[in-house]
């Protein structure tokens, strides 16, 4: 009678409904009605998620000092709350007698936790909040014991962290030992002002992970729907691997079912377009691994599973997952276009205009964050970024072309615009060599250039981190400039550079 009554009173809504799609609630303040599974206790307050298996289908109920009716993980619950924020976690509270709490069955299976990666969980984290999550072979970084009201931290091996919260009223927790080694965790998912954390409701919550000997790292990072390419899988270990296993996810096509290892070894194998299994392998540093001619259709994150054997073992998880994201294709143009001056001889053609290039960091981020990229036509100069380049990694850049003192950039012009990072395998951009008596023109500007026996014409002269000289090449004079970022050591130039030295 009560459950008709709570019906019939106020409004039934899925818990995914209540969570909606932004980063509150729609329904707060409302008194709601909703149903789902207990997952998970704290003290009086408990986790409950419905079976759909829908992202957001998971909410923290909040009872306060309320302690009736008893509840146990596994109860199958009808409840009335009322809708709040606390600290940007969606909560419903119960927390006087007014709101009901109908048990419906008791000892239900649990709904199945999303497996996820430390990444996709400080991303995408408003998806899975107040839900069970699982994440695979992590460590903590403090050891002992648990004490109540503690925030601890795990790892996972590419030095990702996640807070994990321990509850003073979680008896279970408090004094038990913070395990050792790499384990894997389900656990209820919650967060504190946008930072996402897990809260562990006893010690069963953490399981050894058994793993495969070696690390994994996965190029490119981010693939255009519809792509050919090369996949490059580098296993780094400190151990020997025998056999060796990368299962395909769906939504990938692998046209020739083309692979080549490097070292080049004689392997026994199986290539399907699903998996490829090598045996007989004798890697024992690194192993290099090329899987030609894929293409993803569908749009997404996918994770490929490698899975790897010591001699005489069985294949395992490695403790990395790889993830390559999917994204619709973008227009991408030649660096040269945005390059390209218009009628004025100096400004780019397409100042203004928002583009999308690709390219190869070819420095350090300079005075004020600039740095510079470079394809197969030219050079270009990025700006007012939030990001951190590293020389060698090659990214995907839309920004604004704008002109600063005479030069193109590529700037932060709003939402629209992103860097992403596409492969970060070291990739070499061999300079333009500037012949002898040949001056620093337009058409050059971006490029990474090597002047050749270049004639010191004036002293180095030192500024606030930066500062310029000038050389001489053949007949011409060029000004080089010295900038901070560059982790060039000035004072050294100072001191061993004198007018008439040859450099390069």
């Amino acid at each position: 009678m009560l459950i008709l009554m709570a019906l019939i009173l106020y409004p039934y809504y899925s818990i995914s409904e209540l969570q909606g799609t932004g980063d509150t609630s729609p329904y707060v303040g409302d008194t709601v009605t909703t149903s789902g599974i207990v997952t998970g206790l704290t003290g009086n307050n408990f986790y409950l998620q419905d079976m759909s298996g829908e992202l957001r289908s998971g909410i923290y109920v909040y009872r306060g000092g309320r302690n009736t009716p008893d509840i146990h993980v596994g109860d199958s619950i009808v409840i009335t709350g009322l809708v709040k924020e606390f600290a940007n976690l969606t909560e419903l509270w119960v927390s006087n007698e007014l709101f009901t709490i109908h048990i419906a069955a008791r000892n239900h299976s649990l709904p199945s936790p999303y497996k996820l990666t430390i990444p996709v969980i400080h991303s995408d984290g408003e998806d899975y909040e107040g839900m069970l999550v699982r994440i695979d072979s992590v460590s903590f970084i403090e050891s002992g014991t648990f004490q109540g009201n503690t925030t601890y931290h795990v790892e996972d091996n590419e030095g990702n962290q996640l807070p994990v919260w321990v509850s003073r009223y979680n008896d279970s927790m408090v004094g038990a030992t913070i395990p050792e080694g790499y384990i894997n965790i389900v656990s209820p998912l919650t967060q504190y002002y946008g930072n996402y954390q897990i809260e562990p409701r006893s010690p069963a919550d953490f399981t050894p992970a058994v793993v495969g000997p070696g690390r994994v790292k996965l190029n490119p990072h981010v693939v255009f729907k519809n792509e050919r390419l090369t996949l490059r899988f580098d296993i780094i270990t400190s151990d020997t691997i025998e056999k060796l296993e990368i299962i395909i996810p769906e939504g990938w096509t692998w046209h020739s079912l083309g692979y080549t290892i490097y070292p080049i070894q004689p392997v026994l194998g199986e290539v399907t377009p699903s998996h490829l299994y090598l045996d007989s392998l004798t890697a024992m540093d690194s192993l290099h691994i090329y899987l030609h001619d894929m293409e993803p259709y569908e749009v997404g994150e996918h994770q490929f599973e490698v899975k790897t054997a010591p001699p005489g073992g069985m294949l395992v998880t490695v403790s990395t997952i790889p993830v390559i994201n999917v994204i619709d294709s973008l227009p991408i143009i030649p660096i040269s276009e945005v390059q390209q001056p218009d009628t004025s001889g100096y400004d780019s053609q397409l100042l203004g205009q928002i583009v999308t290039v690709r390219g190869v960091i070819t420095s350090p981020p300079m005075g004020g964050g600039q740095f510079f990229i470079q394809d197969t036509t030219t050079g270009v100069a990025i700006y007012g970024f939030d990001y951190n380049p590293r020389v060698g990694d090659e990214i995907i850049v839309k920004g604004e072309v704008q002109e600063y003192n005479g030069m193109t950039e590529l700037t932060y012009g709003g939402d629209e615009c992103f860097i992403l990072l596409r492969t970060d395998t070291n990739a070499t951009v061999i300079p333009e060599t500037l012949k002898l008596s040949y001056p620093i023109t337009e058409q050059l500007e971006g490029k990474l250039l090597c002047i050749p026996q270049a004639k010191l014409h004036t002293k180095f002269t030192p500024g606030l981190g930066a500062g310029n000289f000038e050389v001489w090449n053949g007949n011409i004079i060029i000004n080089v400039r010295v900038d901070e970022g560059t982790g060039i050591d000035t004072s050294e130039i100072y001191r061993s550079l004198e007018i008439g030295d040859y450099i390069t």
